[in-house]
């Protein structure tokens, strides 16, 4: 059989990031109203299914990594795309609760799965660095994920009656994922012997700090995202346009710079990159914390979602690099579905930490988000060097 031009897998690679990620942001913008719509189920009872689904998951998320390293990517993705397909067409029959977390723990675990599979083929696509491929990565998915909260949001708006029929339009997105997996091949590392495979996840002690170390970030970046909308509204009192143009403008300049800050993430030691990035970041929280005391916010929260985000690309895209390269090859999916389990610990835990403490003290609330973030970046940037510029030296 002769071999996928380059150019074409690179084409079909990220076609089914695309589709995938249109799919998540259909469902992520409406989930809970689209499943009550669906299912037919009380609105609270769908918000705990959603919440239950996500989290008894975490365990064997990877166990899923593991497929990917023994069996391929391709194959592995093809399969959990359709069965995420087929889980969005039964959420619009009249199930019942305990159908209804079963199908959401299903298609969940299929997700995570795509969510470690996909810088696994990344990390194997030719054309390009490593680096340069988790950046594109990065924009297909926040283009998808755009893109997909636009046409959910464009749907409500017209044809609010049939909110319940969203979920085919999410299957119909992870089918055609699937299908560009399909044709994309099933590339595999080269060794998979039995001495490679006996290097647990769980006991590589450089990986799971560095993974444990990201799930902190994502838990302050998801605390922070939570915590905006919660910040300029009932807070300050800002108008509501606030926030839509802090995450619209977020998105925008996340997808105009991912790229090209790649390049400056790549010629710099990861550790440098993270130091940096982590600064950046913090440096947007303290900027928030003034809005209540400037007579011109808007000025200020222009300046401080410019910071977030170029730090957010920084220092996520220097993470992902150092993740990558602290997993072995053969193991590359099961060493990121592990770092999934901690990071959807995390990402669960934030709109909780936001909701609690920013209305009891929102002051105290950013400033420690932007002490802790520098401390982590500290952390990994000068506590983890060894391993860090290890990891660095793999990317060139």
């Amino acid at each position: 059989m002769l071999e996928q031009p380059t150019h074409d897998k690179r084409l079909l690679f990220s076609a089914a990031v695309l589709s995938n990620a249109i799919g998540n942001g259909v469902f992520f913008a409406f989930s809970i109203v689209m499943l009550q719509a669906s299912t037919g189920l009380d609105l609270a009872v769908v918000g705990v299914a959603v919440t239950v689904s996500a989290l008894v998951v975490l365990p064997v998320v990877p166990y899923a990594g593991r497929l990917i390293d023994r069996f391929g990517a391709g194959r592995v993705l093809i399969v959990a795309c359709a069965i995420r397909a087929v889980c969005f067409v039964l959420f619009t029959l009249s199930i019942n609760l305990l159908l209804l977390v079963l199908f959401l723990a299903v298609a969940s675990i299929a997700s995570k799965a795509e969510q470690a599979g996909a810088p696994t083929i990344a990390g194997r696509m030719k054309g390009a660095t490593l680096a340069k491929w988790i950046a594109r990565l990065r924009v297909l998915t926040n283009v998808g994920m755009g893109a997909g909260t636009l046409l959910a949001g464009v749907w409500v708006s017209v044809a609010a009656s049939s909110l319940g029929f969203l979920p085919i339009v999410c299957a119909a997105f992870f089918l055609l994922g699937g299908m560009a997996y399909a044709r994309l091949g099933n590339d595999r590392p080269v060794s998979t012997g039995d001495q490679q495979r006996q290097r647990s996840s769980w006991r590589s002690k450089s990986f799971l700090i560095a993974a444990t170390l990201n799930a902190l970030l994502l838990l302050v970046a998801g605390a922070a995202e939570s915590a905006i909308a919660i910040d300029f509204l009932t807070v300050i009192g800002l108008p509501a346009w606030y926030v839509s143009f802090f995450f619209i403008a977020n998105t925008l300049i996340l997808i105009a710079l991912q790229i090209p800050l790649s390049g400056w993430v790549e010629r710099r030691t990861t550790s440098t990159s993270i130091l940096v990035g982590s600064i950046l970041y913090a440096s947007s929280f303290a900027l928030l914390l003034t809005t209540r005391a400037v007579g011109v916010p808007f000025a200020v929260i222009v300046f401080a979602v410019v910071l977030l985000t170029i730090g957010e690309v920084v220092l996520i895209q220097a993470m992902l690099v150092l993740l990558m390269n602290l997993a072995p090859e053969a193991q590359r999916a099961e060493f990121m579905a592990t770092d999934q389990v901690l990071s959807g610990v995390a990402l669960g835990l934030a709109p909780m930490l936001a909701a609690v403490v920013l209305p009891a003290a929102p002051v105290l609330f950013w400033a420690i988000l932007a002490a802790f973030t520098v401390a982590l970046g500290i952390f990994v940037g000068i506590g983890l060097k060894q391993h860090t510029n290890i990891a660095s030296t793999a990317t060139t």
